[in-house]
């Protein structure tokens, strides 16, 4: 099925540390289930990720943040997090992506 989504929850995951929130991004019948730190309000965060699926209509690449650290910047893609664990990757249609934004658009 050609569907993405990303969005918060409101079930608990047992990684998620306190004060943070769970998301989940949803990639065809794939889901997972993330933990994202309030710096950024729900609003900020999913204005950003509109913001993401309409730039990846137009440009080569975007990114969907889920979290903010004091003085980072978004970083070319890895494969690997700083603790050597692997960074979860799949692929989507624009598409699928432009579905979600016109799902989110007021």
């Amino acid at each position: 099925m050609d569907y993405f989504a990303i969005r918060f929850v409101d079930q608990d995951i047992s990684s998620t540390a306190p004060g943070s929130r769970c998301g989940e991004i949803c990639i065809g019948e794939f889901r997972e289930r993330f933990s994202s730190d309030r710096v950024w309000t729900e609003e900020e965060c999913q204005r950003q990720w509109l913001a993401a699926a309409s730039l990846i209509t137009i440009a080569a690449k975007a990114a969907f943040v889920t979290s903010v650290h004091a003085e980072r910047a978004v970083r070319p893609r890895q494969g690997m997090s700083e603790e050597g664990e692997p960074i979860s990757e799949w692929a989507t249609t624009l598409h699928a992506i432009r579905a979600f934004a016109e799902e989110q658009r007021p």
